[in-house]
């Protein structure tokens, strides 16, 4: 059941963030050619997400190109009428913080495995990076309003703040 009202819409977006590990990036090209691709992710306090991807995959180039993205988490096997999602545009780029082990660690747990990774695995001359993408907006789904018997979205926004203080509540 979607929620009713924005009060509540803070507790559904932070389930959709902890209880999904997939998100769906959509990137574009500098001419504006859009391209989408799910990525495995994990994300911080600051609700800063990561995930790793190759080098040259199409994302990761267009990334380099235009940093500007938009970014999805929803739960996909929700019955119909039912499925909600958190909606995010924000600036991506190769995370290169001093923190890169605890951010692998945290991947890694985020599905209860043990890390194998290391920093060097995604440093200098390994094919794969560590994204990170900061969110600057994000929206959910209200209850849809009914119009002449036409059930419409309602999409609100989310202040980033708000939503901060809810993941770490759900954590």
């Amino acid at each position: 059941m979607l929620p009713a009202n924005i009060e509540t819409a803070y507790a559904e977006a932070g389930k959709i963030i902890n209880w999904n590990i997939y998100a769906t990036l959509a990137t574009a090209s500098s001419e504006g050619a859009p391209h989408i691709s799910p990525v495995y992710f994990s994300f911080d306090s600051e609700l800063r997400i990561f995930w790793a991807s190759a080098l040259d995959a199409l994302h990761s180039k267009l990334i380099h190109t235009n940093p500007s993205i938009s970014l999805v988490i929803f739960n996909s096997t929700a019955p119909e009428r039912e499925g909600n999602g958190v909606y995010m545009r924000g600036m991506a780029k190769e995370y290169q913080g001093s923190d890169l082990t605890a951010v692998i660690a945290a991947h890694s747990n985020r599905v209860n495995k043990v890390p194998t990774k290391t920093d060097q695995d995604y440093l200098g001359d390994s094919p794969r990076r560590i994204f990170c993408f900061t969110p600057t907006n994000a929206w959910t789904l209200l209850q849809p309003r009914d119009v002449a018997g036409h059930l419409i979205d309602t999409k609100v926004e989310l202040d980033l703040v708000k939503l901060k203080e809810e993941l770490n509540i759900c954590q």
